[in-house]
């Protein structure tokens, strides 16, 4: 999966189509956390964090942010992960919406 998730990166570079970049590196980043390997997941989660706020997709913010979470807490960044985690959850507060991450 990850092949695809960074060959849809490469596209969305080429297109200049920025929230679906953002996707794309989120993407890849979750299937770094897949396969045990969360710091190289976190710098993922932070590029797509980065795109999202770029592009005001706030849902994707507070997805990256909660993903950010689950990361540090595997590394043993257990604060780290509570501010990402409590930054996700205001978010999601705002939006009304409940996060689909069973993780978090």
């Amino acid at each position: 999966a990850q092949g695809y998730f960074e060959q849809a990166l490469a596209l969305t570079r080429e297109t200049g189509e920025r929230q679906a970049e953002g996707c794309a590196a989120g993407n890849i980043g979750r299937a770094h956390d897949e396969q045990g390997r969360p710091q190289e997941a976190l710098k993922w989660y932070e590029v797509a964090l980065k795109i999202a706020r770029e592009v005001q997709n706030v849902e994707g913010e507070a997805v990256s942010l909660g993903n950010m979470s689950t990361a540090c807490r595997a590394l043993g960044r257990s604060r780290e992960a509570d501010s990402y985690f409590e930054q996700a959850a205001q978010i999601f507060l705002k939006l009304r919406r409940v996060p689909f991450h069973s993780s978090w």
